[in-house]
């Protein structure tokens, strides 16, 4: 882990679209 944070941030991200 690390730096998953950022991965699951920039797929959020995406999501929140």
């Amino acid at each position: 882990m690390l730096h998953s944070n950022s991965v699951v941030l920039s797929q959020l991200k995406a999501t929140w679209r």
